[in-house]
């Protein structure tokens, strides 16, 4: 099975850069929706993934047993990898800086 598109460091920051400038924040699509595989460890690598890839808000829209999954492996990853914190905090700052835009 292929990865989608979001799971792709390859394309996802790099036509983020090519495009047009944009510097604008990336956003999953529910990642409770069938086209990320749900079993937990494939569920758990999706969101790593997607976060390396460059995804700026990743949306996980119900399920609280998920989203604290989601936050407790984004945590643990983080205190594990200087690369993957560093995307986190270049994530949050996108994040910040966009909504400043709105009030």
């Amino acid at each position: 099975m292929e990865s989608a598109c979001f799971f792709s460091t390859r394309r996802s920051s790099s036509h983020r850069q090519a495009a047009v400038g944009f510097t604008g924040v990336v956003v999953s699509d529910d990642l409770l929706m069938e086209a990320v595989p749900q079993t937990d460890s494939r569920w758990q690598a999706a969101l790593i993934e997607s976060v390396l890839a460059g995804v700026d808000l990743l949306l996980v829209c119900k399920g609280l047993r998920r989203i604290e999954m989601a936050v407790k492996t984004l945590t643990a990853e983080a205190r594990q990898s200087k690369v993957f914190a560093q995307r986190l905090e270049e994530s949050s700052q996108r994040v910040l800086q966009f909504r400043k835009t709105l009030s």
